[in-house]
């Protein structure tokens, strides 16, 4: 069979008087001169078999071919239609196109398209995997459908898009016709299939659609654009009456509806949805008012399709440029990708209309980051205002400069390796276990242990340790180069702000346990689901939400119901407190009488770690033999006690635990409650009834 090589040949020899040098034709190919050998001789093959007159070798490395130009033409015609080979990357163009553009594809109807094998398609098909990987789609097998392509409306309709203004364009007659950009029998192809799917659709109606929205808003559209639009609106129609929605489109939705763009296409929108007999709602309006608002005249000279419809493929050139000149990777930054896209267009309006940013924030970003925004503005203005036509403003400049500083920290703390600490204590389990805990949830870091002071002055060895976190005043009673951060067991915004200060930075997400485990499962075959759980806990420590395993974990307001809940206006001392708190768990059979003195003792001999900060107390005792089981009471002091250290309670969250974990949960959600709400103010009023209302909201 002949190659697209050996009918280019061909066609060569056709044109060129019939003549040619060997050594120029295998220059012109970027291959060998065996190579076209090799063609010349398959060619005169297929030549013989028509009874034509083969290629001659007329002088060294010179070659002839005497037959009739019109038989030739016949000969590319024939073999065209029945010898035409398809090259690599043409097939995989038109797979990619059958998956985008329709939903039944079999591989064997490929394979026969394409005169291939059907190992052949699924070869092509690993590469073309990747391709709509890389444009945010996916290709999924999917019980009695086959090989389908899934994924947000949008970007599908996006990549529709791109193949359309590729292979197809409309004529001054409204017709849509094939772009002849190249004489490839593979755009023919696609165009054939392409274009029976928008037969029903009226292109001169869209014609008069677009044309009035682009009168009443008194603007000028470019020649492109003005094709972009209504292959766009032909797409939109097309898959809304397939039943192909865009939903749920939030970003720059405010900033959309408010402009007069939108007001126009929604009006326009009723027209074209009593012509086709469809609904049109909001999400569309965006999508079709966002493609308008970048279909203005910025600049002529700059294609409306790469700096508009495909912003995100500028964005990333802007992104690797301006990561070489910091010499960082940010291309992976999702984050930064979707945060720029979601600027910029808005920017774009904005400058247009000679609008200024509410917010200023130059000097500000100028006196913290000045050299980082330099490099942002020169990368910026070689990037982006070309498309625009205009200065970019300074402002603009400046939160592209916060958008960058915000993705070159993630980088850095993602690069950071966890910190191994060491967590020093009073002998109070709960203290310690809640601090434990409020570390691991918040920061990247591996708790090594929790110690009470007696038994970390033993450790001989602190080579694996990077940090010593106490509640304690231990600073001054060792010589050690580790750092020694002291913090209250709640964390307070100022020991967070102390934390941060030695490089630990807060997480802000925690993964759903259920959904990481559902992806697992579409794309593979778990073996031991129990054992993957466990592995998945161990490696995320506490960033994640177990919603899997049905663990027992009391809640606040289940420990907490109001005849747990004491105000007390009489003045009494610290030990009164306690006793006082401390019945009411011996009341609900949580302890036994013991435990009050216990905790008492725990006091006054390990001094007052219980004291969480200038306010709050957590008494409580170890378990040995006076916990029956888990249980909580809260006490309210109109006047304070004074705890041994001089320390100021008016709080007490008296606790007992019948396993050192039963209680973690709710006891992290009071501190939450104190940090977070309104708490303390109706401490301050007594207000029993408030305070269980606000803990039953958690």
């Amino acid at each position: 069979m002949l190659n697209k090589r050996c009918l280019e040949i061909i066609e060569i020899l056709k044109n060129d008087e019939v003549v040619f040098n060997i050594r120029e034709i295998a220059d012109k190919f970027n291959v060998s001169e065996r190579s076209i050998r090799y063609d010349i001789e398959n060619i005169n093959y297929y030549l013989a078999k028509f009874d034509m007159k083969e290629i001659e070798k007329s002088t060294k490395g010179v070659y002839i071919l005497r037959e009739e130009k019109e038989n030739i033409d016949e000969l590319l015609r024939i073999m065209e239609k029945k010898f035409y080979i398809y090259t690599s990357e043409e097939r995989k163009e038109y797979i990619e196109s059958r998956f985008l553009f329709f939903e039944d594809n079999k591989f064997i109807d490929l394979a026969d398209k394409l005169d291939v094998s059907i190992s052949t398609i699924k070869s092509d098909l690993k590469e073309i995997k990747i391709f709509f990987l890389e444009n945010g789609l996916n290709l999924n097998f999917i019980s009695k459908q086959g090989v389908v392509l899934q994924g947000n409306e949008e970007k599908i309709r996006m990549l529709q898009l791109r193949f359309m203004n590729k292979y197809l364009t409309i004529n001054d007659d409204n017709y849509l016709v094939e772009k002849k950009i190249q004489d490839l029998k593979i755009n023919s192809l696609i165009y054939s299939e392409v274009v029976k799917l928008y037969k029903d659709i009226d292109f001169s109606m869209i014609y008069t659609f677009v044309k009035r929205i682009e009168k009443k808003l008194k603007s000028v559209i470019s020649d492109e654009a003005f094709v972009l639009l209504r292959l766009y609106i032909a797409v939109m129609i097309e898959r809304i009456k397939n039943k192909k929605f865009v939903i749920n489109r939030e970003n720059n939705k405010k900033f959309l509806m408010e402009t007069k763009e939108y007001s126009i296409v929604e009006k326009e929108f009723e027209f074209l949805q009593e012509y086709y007999g469809i609904e049109i709602d909001i999400d569309e309006i965006l999508l079709v008012t966002e493609m308008f608002l970048g279909a203005h005249s910025y600049n002529f000279k700059s294609s409306f399709f790469e700096n508009w419809i495909e912003l995100e493929r500028t964005v990333n050139k802007l992104i690797k440029k301006l990561g070489r000149a910091l010499n960082i990777d940010l291309s992976q930054d999702k984050a930064l990708v979707d945060g720029l896209l979601n600027h910029l267009k808005p920017a774009y309006y904005r400058i247009k209309n000679n609008i200024s940013l509410e917010n200023k924030i130059y000097d500000d970003v100028i006196t913290l980051y000045g050299d980082l925004y330099e490099k942002v503005e020169l990368i910026s203005r070689e990037y982006l205002e070309r498309y625009i036509g205009k200065s970019i403003p300074e402002e603009e400049i400046a939160f592209l400069t916060v958008h960058f500083k915000t993705a070159i920290d993630r980088k850095v703390n993602s690069q950071r390796r966890t910190k191994n600490i060491l967590v020093v204590c009073g002998l109070g389990y709960g203290s310690s276990k809640l601090l434990s805990q409020k570390l691991i949830e918040k920061y990247d870091v591996n708790v090594i242990d929790t110690l009470p002071y007696h038994k970390f002055l033993e450790i001989e060895n602190y080579e694996d340790i990077d940090f010593i976190i106490t509640t304690l005043d231990i600073e001054s009673k060792i010589e050690y180069s580790l750092p020694i951060i002291k913090v209250h067991p709640i964390l307070t915004k100022e020991d967070r702000k102390l934390l941060e200060s030695y490089g630990l930075s807060e997480n802000q997400r925690k993964i759903s346990l259920k959904s990481l485990l559902s992806i697992i499962r579409e794309e593979t075959v778990i073996k031991d689901e129990k054992e993957l759980i466990g592995k998945l806990k161990k490696f995320l420590k506490y960033k994640y939400i177990d919603d899997i395993t049905n663990e027992k974990s009391l809640l606040l307001s289940e420990l907490l119901p109001k005849e747990n809940i004491m105000a007390l206006e009489k003045e009494i001392d610290w030990k009164e407190a306690i006793r006082i708190s401390g019945s009411v768990l011996v009341s609900e059979n949580c302890v036994k009488e013991e435990y009050i003195e216990e905790m008492i003792n725990s006091v006054t001999v390990n001094g007052s770690y219980m004291v969480v900060n200038d306010r709050i107390a957590l008494p409580h005792a170890r378990t040995e033999g006076f916990v029956n089981k888990t249980g909580m009471s809260l006490l309210i002091l109109k006047n304070s006690v004074i705890f041994p250290g001089n320390k100021k309670v008016k709080v007490l969250l008296t606790f007992s635990s019948v396993d050192h974990k039963e209680h973690i949960d709710a006891l992290t959600n009071f501190i939450t409650l104190i940090e977070e709400t309104e708490f303390m103010k109706y401490v301050d009023k007594l207000d029993i009834k408030k305070i269980k209302s606000i803990i039953d909201s958690l």
